[in-house]
């Protein structure tokens, strides 16, 4: 998340990682995750942008269910996530 990503979008919070894309058939989508949902936590780490998702996300594995915090307009939200393994490509 960067000021003029947060300016230009109207984000309502400053720091998080900004969910660019869901691809069907993965644990996100499964979940109801949206394009535009900005992930501020995974379980009890904050998140400030894409890297830390990545560091947190390569310390699990396939199959491991973690709680996103999720901030979707002006509502947080917390949603259970049944990681799968990652799409090739």
């Amino acid at each position: 998340m960067t000021p003029s990503l947060q300016a230009q979008y109207g984000f309502s919070v400053a720091s998080g990682a900004v969910v660019t894309s869901v691809i069907s058939g993965t644990g996100a989508a499964a979940a109801g995750l949206q394009q535009g949902d900005i992930i501020v936590g995974i379980n009890h780490t904050t998140i400030a942008g894409a890297q830390d998702v990545s560091s947190v996300i390569s310390s699990l594995k396939p199959g491991d269910q973690i709680t996103l915090h999720i901030v979707r307009g002006t509502k947080h939200l917390s949603v259970k996530v049944t990681l799968g393994h990652q799409p090739a490509g």
